[in-house]
């Protein structure tokens, strides 16, 4: 604030500013704030009133729900008297709340202060339209693929364009401006949301189709799918059984004839998926190097898409994302099981948890107590598993 010519400096005052102006500039927008803040003052307190506090308040048109249902003085930190944590919200939210307090001293992370909540609820929040993200691999592309990215938005542009649906926002816009929140406009208005949304989930199919990016190395994926084949063809021979339909669609994806082993006996089958087997596991040996050379095709194209030159930041980027998400897949395993469901990332609850980036280890404190001595804390390390 000095180097921008501020004499006296008041940084509490110039926050209250600096949020005011985003406040206002999104609800622009079209978003409705909720704000959770530690405001180390507080305008409902008689003895000492936070006015600078009381007057954002009155200006950013927040409603503070909590002293509206429990008018009486209540503390959030356990040193003073004052509630100095609040949770304030655009008036027009204020309908779907269906709780709002605080919780003890004793409950979550050892602090001060005590957590404030809110409950909502859903339908009457977001008026009956939830969005669920899908999981993870469920999607057509992911954000960092610029390459895709660009193509699915020029490929939606040119389906948008196609249907006219520019025009027939503005039509629909001037009807309600005309006519208000009619049933011909509101059927209107739901049959253009659901045609906008199958036109985005065209284009993500058509412009995601393959290739999702897993961030494996594609020499070794193929190894694993011979392998699985060969032992698919071995069974079928020791059952005396017909390739079923499954090793017939594999094969046909893989170009394996399955005619050539019809007259091979089991002996030399069980060599053949011997020599896939290894095959993998060296495939497996090298993926790392693999998996770079694929990283760097990846970003040079993600760059080129971008009009960005600097393609080898984009690699480092990118095998930033792919150790994560292999660190990430390992602690699901252990936590939730061999076969769970992915995970995108770990939040690790910092009140029993502590992260040395130093070391790259987690810390646990665990209280240990003795016959002759008071409880004292120990600490016990977990490393990073890689």
């Amino acid at each position: 604030m000095r180097e921008q010519g501020v004499q006296k400096p008041n940084p509490r005052k110039q926050i209250l500013t600096d949020l005011l102006a985003l406040i206002r500039e999104k609800r622009l927008e079209g978003y409705k704030p909720i704000l959770m803040m530690d405001a180390n003052g507080d305008d409902n307190y008689e003895d000492d009133i936070d006015q600078d506090l009381k007057q954002f308040i009155e200006d950013a048109h927040l409603a503070d729900h909590f002293h509206e249902k429990f008018p009486e003085p209540s503390r959030t930190y356990t040193r003073g008297k004052k509630r100095l944590d609040r949770i304030l919200f655009d008036s027009a939210l204020v309908g779907a709340i269906e709780c709002i307090g605080y919780l003890g001293t004793h409950e979550g992370q050892f602090s001060d202060h005590v957590y404030a909540y809110v409950d909502f609820n859903e339908k009457k929040l977001f008026r009956g339209e939830i969005n669920r993200p899908v999981d993870l691999h469920s999607r057509e592309f992911r954000i960092e693929q610029t390459d895709k990215m660009v193509a699915f938005q020029k490929e939606l542009e040119k389906s948008l364009k196609a249907n006219t649906v520019k025009e027939r926002v503005f039509k629909l816009a001037k009807s309600f401006a005309q006519r208000g929140k009619t049933k011909r406009n509101v059927r209107a208005y739901q049959k253009l949301d659901a045609q906008i949304r199958e036109l985005a989930k065209g284009a993500a199919s058509k412009v995601g189709r393959k290739k999702f990016g897993y961030m494996r190395n594609p020499d070794m994926t193929l190894c694993g799918r011979m392998l699985i084949i060969y032992k698919m063809i071995l069974d079928c021979r020791c059952r005396n059984a017909p390739p079923t339909p499954a090793l017939e669609r594999g094969a046909a994806k893989l170009n394996v004839d399955l005619s050539q082993f019809d007259t091979m006996r089991h002996t030399s089958l069980r060599k053949e998926v011997c020599k896939r087997r290894a095959a993998l596991w060296k495939s497996q040996k090298g993926c790392e190097a693999g998996r770079a050379e694929w990283l760097k095709t990846e970003a040079k194209e993600r760059a080129a898409a971008a009009g960005d030159k600097d393609w080898e930041k984009r690699v480092d980027e990118m095998a930033r994302v792919a150790e994560s998400r292999a660190i990430n897949r390992k602690l699901g395993a252990i936590t939730k099981g061999r076969f769970s469901q992915a995970l995108d990332r770990i939040e690790v609850p910092t009140h029993d948890w502590f992260h040395s980036k130093k070391n790259n280890e987690i810390y646990t404190m665990m209280m240990a107590t003795s016959k002759h001595t008071h409880p004292r804390v120990r600490g016990c390390s977990i490393p990073i598993i890689h």
